[in-house]
């Protein structure tokens, strides 16, 4: 098995990588502050509904979710449906993958009560959601009766 960027830096919050590249709808479970990082500073975390880990919540973000959910007080915000996404950001360092938030993608594998271990993996190789990491209906030469969200 090889070894990859995300084994070797685990992250206690959501990153893009969890995504695996696919959207992924969930419900807004609490919106917390916490102390965190090296100089323990304080950030506002939301929580989902049967996801292991929290995403830190930037500005962006934030407002997305106040777009999506039709309420900018985020007391409003928890039972809210929410997908998140990957996206490419332009930072101080370049560009680099990011969590992005839009409003709730029916399309889109839902979390819900059925998929305990959201998010959360001991293998950096292995899917966060427990499926192989394919978008249903793609010309991979894989039959779709082996990936759980076709």
């Amino acid at each position: 098995m090889s070894t990859t960027i995300d084994s070797l830096f685990p992250s206690n919050f959501l990153k893009a990588s969890d995504l695996k590249g696919q959207r992924r709808t969930v419900t807004i479970a609490k919106v917390t502050r916490e102390k965190i990082g090296k100089n323990k500073e304080l950030k506002p975390i939301v929580y989902f509904t049967n996801v292991k880990k929290g995403m830190v919540l930037n500005k962006t973000n934030a407002e997305r979710i106040a777009f999506a959910t039709g309420a900018r007080d985020v007391a409003q915000w928890p039972g809210k449906k929410v997908t998140l996404f990957e996206d490419l950001v332009d930072t101080p360092q370049g560009m680099m993958p990011a969590i992005r938030v839009m409003a709730a993608d029916d399309s889109a594998p839902t979390v819900d009560e059925s998929n305990e271990d959201a998010f959360l993996t001991e293998d950096a190789e292995e899917s966060a959601f427990g499926d192989d990491g394919r978008e249903p209906g793609s010309d991979d030469g894989i039959d779709d009766r082996d990936n759980p969200f076709a």
